[in-house]
């Protein structure tokens, strides 16, 4: 889930890039249409140009991203409760005791059993 989960960002990164970059063409098209006759404006008008094209991501190929090793707070949110860091001591507890029985109240009652 965590690779799935990076390229999601990943890709929505990459949209957002795309669309700064769309709206740049889109301004600087509108700009050199209002002031083509404006000599002073030659020099932003080169900047922005190349500004967008450096900063769209269409401008080569994307490839699949490769995933980092997940660091223990990126795995947090796939965990459902439980530490990246370890068992806490109920966990270690439970573990010990043997498996849970569970109430509907979502409470976990543990218990021994004594043959």
């Amino acid at each position: 889930m965590h690779a799935e989960a990076y390229r999601a960002a990943k890709l929505r990164e990459q949209v957002a890039t795309w669309r700064d970059a769309h709206d740049i063409a889109a301004y600087l098209t509108a700009l050199m249409d209002a002031h083509e006759d404006n000599a002073g404006t030659g020099e932003w008008v080169r900047w922005i140009s190349d500004y967008a094209t450096l900063h769209d991501p269409l401008q080569s190929a994307p490839q699949m991203p490769d995933v980092p090793e997940p660091t223990p707070d990126e795995l947090r949110p796939f965990l459902r409760g439980v530490s990246p860091y370890g068992p806490s001591r109920l966990q270690r507890a439970i573990a010990v005791a043997g498996e849970p029985d569970s109430k509907p109240n979502g409470v976990l009652l543990v218990s021994r059993r004594c043959d």
